[in-house]
């Protein structure tokens, strides 16, 4: 669910890039073009912009919500983590002053291991994640921001 979203919002994302470019683009002829022909494609490529900007402010609650399961999957795979890193390091203890035979040991800690690096892949995946959808986030807002910026700016 999460990708999916992610690969959408890029694409929006990319969307918006390419009419930014287009207008920057369309700027440098301003001089070599007739006026009215110049201010019809610029206002339909500002039209564009507006619209996928507001496409992906639409988005941002989604992604502030995803953001938020994120961060809660985060804190319980650390938890879990510590949780079972403490198990591990109290029936070593044990094992160290005799409660536990080295065959016992041997067996209890390749158990505990192994849980240990499953919960530290799913952690380290939880926080990669975390990350790419809060650097959306930021593109996303950074979008909305753009947005009333330019508003204030052109009505100047």
């Amino acid at each position: 669910m999460a990708d999916t979203r992610k690969a959408d919002i890029d694409a929006l994302l990319d969307e918006r890039k390419k009419y930014e470019s287009w207008l920057a683009q369309l700027e440098q002829k301003r001089g070599s073009t007739a006026p009215h022909v110049f201010a019809r494609v610029h206002d339909d490529y500002s039209k564009r912009l507006d619209d996928m900007r507001g496409r992906l402010a639409a988005e941002a609650d989604g992604i502030r919500s995803l953001v938020t399961e994120l961060e809660a999957k985060l804190e319980s795979e650390q938890r879990a983590m510590t949780a079972k890193t403490d198990e591990r390091s109290e029936l070593e203890l044990r094992a160290a002053v005799g409660e536990f035979s080295d065959k016992e040991w041997n067996q209890t800690r390749n158990k505990l291991d192994s849980a240990i690096d499953a919960i530290r892949e799913r952690f380290d995946s939880a926080e990669k994640d975390l990350v790419a959808m809060r650097e959306t986030l930021a593109s996303v807002t950074a979008t909305h921001t753009d947005r009333k910026s330019t508003r204030l700016n052109s009505s100047h």
